[in-house]
């Protein structure tokens, strides 16, 4: 009969904790976009690492529009949840990322993008890149 291996970790309480992340709070903005456009243009937020943190990615996409999309911006953190690094800025608590974070979603700029992708993908209904050829 093997050995049972003991449980070292003790009780993380995992649900217990409500930390809202620079990653969770991009992901329900992200959430929001597509609601807010019935589904034709898409926000995405992709984590990866690097030698200096885990980078966060932003980018638009349009479900009618395959294999494109475009990055709005990257934030990173480095360990801890905060502070967090975005287009060169140090934001270093909840509030003040969401206050850059709305400042970014809700610009001219960002407003233009979405537009031009809704523009672009007209009406059509999302196909398949092998659809295409």
């Amino acid at each position: 009969m093997p050995a049972t291996v003991p449980d070292l970790w003790g009780d993380l309480n995992i649900e217990d904790h409500d930390i809202s992340t620079p990653a969770g709070l991009m992901r329900q903005q992200a959430a929001l976009l597509s609601e807010k456009t019935n589904g034709r243009v898409e926000a995405r937020v992709v984590a990866y690492g690097s030698d200096k943190g885990v980078v966060l990615e932003f980018t638009l996409a349009s479900p009618a529009i395959p294999n494109y999309s475009y990055t709005l911006f990257h934030a990173m953190q480095t360990g801890e949840v905060y502070p967090v690094s975005a287009e060169g800025e140090l934001i270093s608590e909840r509030t003040a990322f969401e206050r850059w974070l709305a400042s970014k979603l809700s610009s001219g700029d960002t407003k233009r993008k979405i537009k031009i992708l809704l523009e672009t993908a007209g009406s059509q209904e999302p196909r398949a890149a092998e659809d295409l050829y």
